[in-house]
């Protein structure tokens, strides 16, 4: 298999895996309210973060702006932040009605939307990346590798 077309799985494989972990994120949080996911990895130890440390040079060469790391620690981040909160949250606190709760409530829909949008972000940089790559021939990613 050539370098390209290499990278190119990759990259296609971790857009299918955002727009799962996009349309999964309800599920997801659904997880954590009962105790099934109490930790979160580093964004560096994560599939997707090893291969950004391994082809740091080529998204340097093609996403000039970073927004795939920038994006893929602000996902991180909020996802831990998520985490974090919930954990520390008993479910009646976000279920009954009360100023607190309410309060509560949309913080956690804040934090939601947000990592909603950078992961949209994600999938958008990973498409801009993508695209970048598909015209260049072996020897240009090869060199930018």
């Amino acid at each position: 298999m050539s370098v390209k077309n290499d990278i190119l799985i990759n990259l296609r494989s971790f857009r299918r895996d955002y727009m799962s972990w996009l349309y999964n994120i309800e599920g997801i949080m659904h997880e954590i309210e009962n105790g099934k996911i109490i930790s979160h990895e580093d964004y560096t130890e994560c599939e997707f973060g090893k291969w950004i440390q391994k082809n740091s040079k080529l998204l340097h060469s093609v996403d000039i702006d970073h927004k795939i790391i920038e994006n893929h620690i602000k996902v991180h981040l909020k996802y831990s932040e998520i985490l974090e909160f919930m954990v520390n949250e008993t479910i009646s606190d976000l279920i009954y009605h009360s100023p607190h709760s309410d309060k509560k409530r949309m913080f956690l829909h804040a934090k939601i939307s947000a990592l909603k949008k950078y992961s949209k972000h994600m999938i958008d940089a990973l498409d801009n990346v993508i695209h970048q790559i598909e015209p260049l021939n072996e020897q240009a990613v090869v060199m930018m590798s």
